[in-house]
């Protein structure tokens, strides 16, 4: 992986020596153990003792002329003869190509590669130039990221959203009723229908909320209206007082025939013997309205009345109202309207104090349940918290369809919290290893766990050992499989190793044991350099996994590559026993520490 600077300058003067200037021991090693060097890297003009002037990092030891030609081979010091040679600036230094000069300077990594704490790496949590999240980013749940190209793809999007596949590349769109679809996929479903006019989309499941007029609401659903279920399903047509045939037409029954002794009157069937605003008794007849002519019904025959208005002429010679012969039409309060009680008020009306099941009481009136008008015009059930849909029963709102938040409990919308959780009321705080978190969508989704457990898909779980889940402070679990370099998990870190057999053994390295998560030689054929064994050439340490040319006195990685630039290691295949230089996320390869 290659690297970048944007420069700045941080010059210190150190006092000069006879040997020459003194070591820098905070950034490099002292490599003949005196204290002191013959080279001035990294500081400006301090004249050393055998004449030779040192500018911004560039050392003339042992040079008389020295071209840093190529920027790309910045890289931690190896020896420091071998970086004048091969023109490689030391640790913390950077190649400025057209001053041919080693700058202290801020990292900038290659295009499509993040740069988050001067480091230069992708993966799923920091991928690209602009180091996005794909678990987060453009409304994705869940993303991996091509670490080579830095680019996002999602595996999952968020809540309300479902997956767009458009020339192989995957985006979120947000659910609508006639686009809904699940988080993880790219099929949809039209839940706009003959029946259906509009509704919310659940993660791919279609929730009615407006029906035609053909249909009715139940369950979230829009259902075909019949003879026996009409507007909702408890409304029975054949269960009429009188009803004999018709049919369900805009959610209403319209009778087209009626029993003995009864007549239509705009599609409902009335015992018209005695009334006379409908009168009649031919069951397939319309009913006749004797009152606006002042007349009288008698066996459902308009004759004439010497009774005032409003006053029930009982065909005795007698005018007079009470509870069951009210009015003109002479109606009985007590079974008039649905109602199953009433008196007859001073205008000669009924007026229902009690009606059948499944209606109400509204200004004097026996009106049908609804759901938005359920026992009492007051209970709305549609006003409800959480409420999508349900039916009204027995003068009680019962939901059946909740928004994504709420669940259903026994029948009522109930707020989701941590405690009590979607339709299976999880106790999110009982779950393993959770320490805090919310419940989303009717799934507990942990934020933070216990130590020595880490979040993997919005749960604890033990992070100790797992590689693909690692972790041990409570956070977001690592996969480690991503970094090749640590691709264990040693008590929840991702390191080099968590048994023996997981370490390499490198040039130089043998009898090599996995301690505290890293590979560790009990012998060592060169020196440690660092704490790390490697090779030695002419008495100086190379790169871990470098040999030494002899004839050259020169670190190489193998006989066609000199020392590895600084994006590169010296790494192993995994299948033979060669040396190339690869960058860690060379996944044939295994690179050193």
């Amino acid at each position: 992986m290659k690297h970048r600077y944007f420069f700045a300058f941080s010059v210190a003067i150190f006092a000069m020596g006879l040997g020459g200037c003194k070591w820098d021991s905070g950034l490099y090693d002292d490599l003949t153990n005196d204290g002191q060097v013959t080279s001035c890297p990294g500081f400006e003009q301090l004249v050393m003792s055998n004449g030779m002037i040192c500018k911004k990092g560039i050392d003339y030891a042992n040079c008389s002329n020295v071209d840093i030609s190529e920027c790309d081979k910045c890289s931690e010091i190896r020896r420091l003869k071998q970086a004048f040679d091969n023109g490689i600036c030391p640790k913390n230094f950077i190649c400025n190509e057209s001053e041919k000069q080693c700058w202290t300077g801020i990292l900038e990594c290659e295009e499509n590669v993040c740069n988050k704490t001067q480091e230069c790496k992708n993966a799923d949590n920091r991928c690209g130039e602009e180091c996005l999240d794909c678990n987060t980013e453009n409304n994705a749940s869940k993303g991996n990221c091509d670490v080579k190209k830095g680019i996002c793809t999602i595996t999952a999007c968020a809540l309300t959203f479902h997956m767009v596949e458009d020339g192989g590349k995957i985006s979120c769109a947000k659910n609508t009723f006639e686009q809904c679809g699940k988080q993880d996929s790219t099929v949809t479903n039209n839940c706009k229908n003959e029946g259906t006019m509009n509704g919310t989309c659940d993660d791919g499941k279609c929730i009615a909320t407006e029906c035609a007029a053909s249909h009715y609401l139940i369950g979230g659903a829009c259902v075909e209206n019949t003879e026996t279920t009409c507007g909702s399903s408890t409304n029975d047509c054949t269960q009429l007082a009188g009803w004999v045939g018709g049919s369900c037409v805009g959610g209403k029954c319209v009778a087209t025939s009626c029993a003995q002794n009864h007549c239509l009157n705009k599609g409902t069937c009335v015992h018209g013997a005695m009334n006379a605003l409908a009168c009649g008794v031919n069951r397939n007849e319309p009913c006749q309205n004797c009152a606006k002519d002042d007349m009288r019904c008698a066996n459902g025959i308009c004759t004439e009345s010497s009774c005032e208005e409003n006053v029930c002429d009982r065909g005795d010679g007698k005018c007079e109202n009470d509870t069951s012969r009210c009015g003109m039409g002479c109606l009985n309060c007590s079974n008039d309207s649905n109602a199953t009680a009433g008196i007859c008020d001073a205008k000669g009306e009924c007026v229902a104090t009690a009606c059948k099941p499944d209606h109400h009481l509204k200004d004097g009136k026996c009106d049908s349940d609804t759901v938005d008008a359920c026992g009492s015009p007051d209970n709305i059930c549609t006003k409800l918290d959480g409420w999508v849909s349900g039916d009204c029963v027995g003068k009680k709102c019962i939901a059946n369809v909740c928004l994504s938040e709420y669940h259903l409990d026994d029948g009522v919308c109930v707020k989701d919290n941590a405690n009590v959780c979607g339709e299976t009321k999880k106790d999110c705080t009982a779950q393993e290893g959770w320490v805090n978190g919310t419940c989303a969508g009717g799934n507990c989704q942990a934020d933070e766990c216990i130590e020595k457990y880490c979040v993997d898909k919005n749960a604890c779980v033990h992070g100790l050992t797992e590689r693909m889940r690692c972790g041990r402070d409570g956070g977001e679990c690592k996969d480690c499989s991503s970094d090749f370099n640590k691709a264990f998990c040693f008590n929840g870190i991702c390191s080099e190793c968590a048994v023996d057999d997981d370490c390499t053994a490198f040039r130089g390295w043998s009898n090599v044991k996995c301690r505290n998560g890293q590979c560790v030689p009990d012998n060592c054929d060169g020196m440690l350099q660092g704490g790390v064994c490697v090779i030695k050439c002419s008495g100086n340490p190379c790169r871990v996994g470098e040999e030494c040319l002899n004839s050259a006195s020169l670190c190489r990685c193998n006989a066609s590559e000199g020392p590895c630039s600084i994006s590169d290691k010296c790494c192993k295949s995994r299948t033979e026993n060669t040396y190339s230089c690869k960058p860690d996320s060379d996944k044939d390869y295994i690179c050193p520490p």
